[in-house]
């Protein structure tokens, strides 16, 4: 059986894959590599065992919703 929605929009198939690679430094911090080459860095307060030296993944994971 087929609808008329349907056979307005006929279904496509779309897949999306992102490779990334991240290794644990010093301390709290991270390093984050993507296929491309970009790298970003990510680490923890100093109350938390980080050197605050790069936002933390939460921060970044609001930063992604702003964007």
């Amino acid at each position: 059986m087929t609808t008329s929605a349907s056979q307005e929009f006929p279904e496509a198939r779309r897949v999306i894959t992102i490779e990334t690679d991240a290794k644990t430094m010093e301390k709290m911090r991270k390093e984050g590599v993507t296929e491309d080459g970009f790298t970003v860095y990510c680490d923890e307060a100093e109350r938390l065992g980080g050197d605050n030296s790069a936002p933390s993944p939460m921060r970044y994971l609001s930063l992604s919703l702003g964007f």
